[in-house]
């Protein structure tokens, strides 16, 4: 059995939606992706439009094209409302990686989670994610690691017991 690798770290507003960022980049297109879209859309309902051309497409396409652009904008919000309510990012948070799970200690409670209570992990260029569900999942920076090995022992120790989340496009 190894040792634990144990890390501290802080998490700020910032950088919790940076990771939320760089998740759904994974996960789908991601808001570059998505404003990319969405302003593709409403360039080409706004030619129609000034094209003339008739029909419900141009509008179609605008609303889409708005829609797309406003839900991500309202997605961003709703995050940020989420982090904001989240008591274990108040105070600096320690976890422990083991072969039998996590331990974890942050300002809302101590606690050892085995590897069973998450589906998979994901790592992205600045953080790992263990993710419990659809919704639920812990942002770990990978700045926290003191050393290039206590990192690599963490990778080894998740990659043997969580599957890594294959990207999606769409």
């Amino acid at each position: 059995m190894k040792p634990p690798v144990t890390i501290t770290y802080t998490l700020s507003e910032n950088a919790y939606m940076r990771g939320c960022y760089q998740l759904w980049a994974h996960r789908a297109l991601g808001r570059t992706g998505n404003f990319v879209v969405g302003g593709v859309l409403i360039f080409c309902a706004l030619f129609l439009m000034w094209q003339g051309v008739p029909g419900p497409w141009s509008w179609i396409m605008l609303l889409g094209g708005a829609g797309i652009i406003g839900m991500d904008v309202m997605r961003d919000r709703a995050w940020r409302r989420h982090y904001r309510g989240l008591i274990k990012y108040t105070a600096p948070i320690r976890v422990a990686f083991a072969d039998g799970g996590l331990d974890m200690q942050s300002a809302e409670a101590s606690t050892h989670l085995d590897w069973s209570t998450f589906r998979h992990h994901i790592f992205t260029q600045d953080f790992l994610f263990l993710v419990i569900d659809q919704r639920r999942f812990s942002v770990i920076p990978l700045a926290a690691f003191d050393s290039h090995a206590d990192r690599a022992a963490a990778e080894a120790i998740v990659a043997a017991n969580l599957k890594p989340l294959k990207g999606r496009l769409l």
